[in-house]
């Protein structure tokens, strides 16, 4: 049965993406078949994955599959059972287009729940579905994204500024379960460029830690402050395929592990081991790119 989870936070800069590229490729190595879908009208996830799928293919995107609720879904292939939706400019421009549209909450989740050529439900095909949410929780698209989601992550930096923004989406899904007939948790909170030499990381953590306050967990693992992160992301890759052997990486491996109930790794389930996938994988996919 797929998962759908979207990676959400009421202010921008506090690692969604970053959070949305590595986690879904941490579960593809862990050989789940994921679907990721670009929700955010900033385009950083589908810039990473493949910035062709925008400039060589205007009308393949969410936007398109959101306005006109089109029966094809518009799913890009990064690897093979990697697979992603992407986003574009025009959606800052979708809100307004879809007020006037019958249940428009719901049309995100109406569209993973249709029927393709295959003969399967979207949503059927995959074992997790990561939406990448820009910005804001009261905003259309996040709103048809966490109605499409059995559960939402929270990336955080362990600042203060950042617990700003935990009453706002915890009112978010209470108006969504109980206004819209939602059925979303949070499933928690991810600290991010968590580093544990600082008190303040270390006071932040603890706060968060006040499940009365927070409205859902501290999630276990904790994703350390990392260089790679930002290096990763400028060459378009994911740490598995920039730095398999980074701290992060290793955390985001975790939290995959952690979401597939996984408890303990095999031995032979290395930074090694998913590097070498992660890394043939992708110089297939520049290859395949050269040789167009």
């Amino acid at each position: 049965m797929s998962k759908t989870i979207s990676i959400l936070h009421d202010k921008g800069g506090v690692a969604k993406t970053t959070t949305s590229i590595n986690l879904g490729t941490a579960l593809w190595l862990m050989g789940k078949k994921v679907l990721m879908i670009d929700a955010d009208k900033q385009c950083n996830l589908t810039m990473i994955l493949d910035r062709t799928a925008i400039s060589e293919h205007p009308d393949g995107t969410l936007y398109e599959w959101m306005r006109r609720e089109q029966d094809t879904p518009p799913i890009y292939t990064r690897y093979e059972g990697l697979d992603f939706i992407p986003s574009c400019r025009q959606m800052a421009g979708l809100e307004n287009e879809l007020v006037n549209k019958k249940a428009r909450e719901r049309i995100l989740s109406r569209l993973l729940d249709s029927v393709d050529v295959t003969g399967e439900k979207v949503r059927d095909e995959y074992d997790f579905i990561i939406i990448d949410c820009g910005p804001g929780c009261d905003t259309m698209v996040n709103t048809n994204a966490l109605l499409a989601s059995d559960g939402i992550i929270v990336p955080m930096f362990p600042e203060s500024l950042s617990l700003h923004g935990v009453p706002t989406i915890r009112q978010a899904v209470k108006e969504i379960n109980e206004e819209l007939d939602g059925n979303v948790e949070i499933i928690g909170y991810l600290l991010t460029r968590y580093n544990s030499t600082k008190r303040l990381h270390k006071d932040i953590m603890h706060e968060c830690q006040n499940i009365d306050i927070m409205g859902g967990p501290l999630l276990p693992i904790k994703i350390r402050e990392c260089v790679r992160c930002a290096e990763s992301v400028a060459n378009e890759m994911s740490l598995f395929e920039y730095e398999s052997t980074s701290t992060a990486a290793d955390d985001y491996m975790r939290l995959a592990e952690y979401l597939c109930g996984v408890t303990k790794r095999n031995k032979k389930f290395t930074p090694e081991v998913w590097g070498k996938k992660a890394n043939d994988a992708h110089e297939q996919l520049i290859n395949e790119r050269n040789e167009q």
